[in-house]
C-alpha cells in the first residue's frame, strides 16, 4: 500500500453551495480575515500536505439562491502564505483571456511569499457572463479554448525560467551583481499572444511552481499533477492509467466528503444539503456520504491507484473537524499518510523532479 498525499479545497464555507446555511458561525465571518486565516492555520497543523483556493466567479454569475462567499484566489493565498508554514498552497486561475505575462508574476510573487510552497491550476472556463466582462462575444470553440490554455501555460512556465539559477551574484568578490548571461527576454510567440520581456519577478524559491490540471482539460505536458475525474472507487484504477499513460506525473482524486457519527446521519446531511442546493462546481469527483472509519476504509482501498486525495469538504465547520480529528490520524496508523516534514517545498512534498530550467537547456544544446 502506497503513501496518499492529502489535500484539501478551502472554498471559505464549504464545498457544497448551501454550505453557509449549515455553518456554525454567521456568513459575514466568512470573510473576517482572521477566521479564514484560523482555517488555514488549522490546516497546516493538521497535518495536510496542501489546500487549494477557487477564483470567484465572474460578475453576472453568482447564485440568487445560494451566493458563493469568495475572495481573489491569487491574492489570499498571499495572504494565507503569511500565516502558514508547512503546507502548499495551490491556486486557480481562469487561462482564458489571462495576461500571461501579469499571471506568471503573481504566481511568482505567491511562491517567494510561501516559500516555495505555491502552486497553480490553471482552468478553461469560458460563459456569456465571463466574455461580457471582457466585452467579448463568448467563444464557444471548445478546441480553440484549449489551444488558448495551453499556450498560457506554456508562456507562464517559459517567463518564469527567464531568470535562471545563479542570475544574480552574491559574490562581494566580483564587480557586479548581475549574470546577464543568466537572465533572459521571453521570447514567447503564439496564436493568441506574445511575450517579449524577462520577469520582473525573480526565478520562484521552486524554479518552477508545481501546476496541478484537470483531467478532463488534457493540458498535455505542461501539467505536474492531474485531478482525476472517476465519479466511483471502481473507476480510480482506469483513470489514474489513463492520465499516466497520457503523460501525468502525478494523479490525485477528488473526493466531494459528507460526514457524521453514523451513515444515516451522513445520508440525511447529504439530502438536506441537496435539498438546498448543489455543490459548487460541476466538475466530476467522487462522493461520500457516511462515517470518518468508512472513509478511511475507503481511501487506504484506492492508494495503491493515485498518488493522493483532495478532499473536498461540504460544510468546512462540520466535515473539516472531523477529517483532521478522525481520519488522519487513522490514515496515519495504518500508514496510509505520514506528513513528510522534511519537505522544504511544494515540489518534494508531492515527490516530484524539479523541472529543468528551459534557457539551461537551450543553451546547453547550443
Amino acid at each position: 500500500m502506497t503513501e496518499l498525499v492529502i489535500g484539501i479545497e478551502l472554498d471559505l464555507v464549504g464545498s457544497h453551495r448551501a454550505a453557509w446555511r449549515f455553518a456554525t458561525h454567521p456568513p459575514h465571518v466568512a470573510l473576517n480575515p482572521e477566521h479564514i486565516a484560523g482555517q488555514a492555520r488549522h490546516l497546516d497543523e493538521a497535518g495536510y500536505d496542501f489546500l487549494s483556493l477557487r477564483t470567484p466567479p465572474e460578475p453576472g454569475e453568482f447564485p440568487t439562491r445560494n451566493p458563493l462567499i469568495r475572495l481573489s484566489a491569487t491574492e489570499l493565498a498571499g495572504f494565507l502564505a503569511g500565516h502558514t508554514h508547512n503546507i502548499g498552497i495551490v491556486v486557480d486561475t481562469n487561462t482564458i483571456r489571462a495576461e500571461a505575462f501579469h499571471l506568471a508574476n503573481q504566481l511568482a510573487s505567491v511562491d517567494w511569499t510561501s516559500g516555495g510552497w505555491a502552486g497553480w491550476i490553471p482552468t478553461i472556463d469560458e460563459t456569456p457572463a465571463i466574455a461580457a466582462s471582457f466585452n467579448e462575444e463568448e467563444i464557444t470553440d471548445t478546441d480553440r479554448l484549449h489551444r488558448e490554455a495551453v499556450e498560457v501555460v506554456t508562456a507562464v512556465r517559459r517567463i518564469w525560467d527567464t531568470w535562471e539559477d545563479g542570475a544574480i551574484l552574491a559574490d562581494q568578490s566580483i564587480p557586479r551583481f548581475f549574470n546577464l548571461e543568466r537572465w533572459h527576454n521571453t521570447d514567447f510567440v503564439g496564436e493568441f499572444f506574445t511575450v517579449e520581456g524577462p520577469s520582473i519577478v525573480a526565478r520562484p524559491p521552486q524554479g518552477q511552481l508545481v501546476v496541478f490540471g484537470y483531467a478532463g482539460d488534457n493540458l498535455g505536458e505542461g501539467v505536474d499533477v492531474v485531478f482525476l475525474d472517476a465519479r466511483g472507487p471502481q473507476e480510480v484504477s482506469a483513470r489514474a492509467a489513463a492520465a499516466r499513460a497520457a503523460g501525468a506525473r502525478s494523479v490525485i482524486q477528488d473526493v466531494r466528503v459528507v460526514l457524521a457519527a453514523d451513515s444515516d446521519a451522513a445520508a440525511r446531511r447529504l439530502a438536506e444539503l441537496e435539498a438546498a442546493g448543489e455543490w459548487n462546481e460541476d466538475r466530476p469527483a467522487l462522493l461520500f456520504a457516511g462515517t470518518p472509519a468508512a472513509l478511511t476504509e475507503l481511501l487506504a482501498g484506492i492508494a495503491d491507484h493515485v498518488d493522493g486525495v483532495r478532499l473536498l469538504p461540504a460544510v468546512n465547520d462540520v466535515d473539516i473537524p472531523l477529517l483532521s480529528q478522525a481520519v488522519l490520524p487513522a490514515l496515519a496508523e495504518r500508514g496510509v499518510h505520514e506528513r513528510a516534514t522534511i519537505a522544504r517545498t511544494l515540489t518534494e512534498r508531492l515527490a516530484l523532479a524539479p523541472r529543468q530550467n528551459v534557457f539551461a537547456l537551450e543553451r546547453a544544446a547550443r
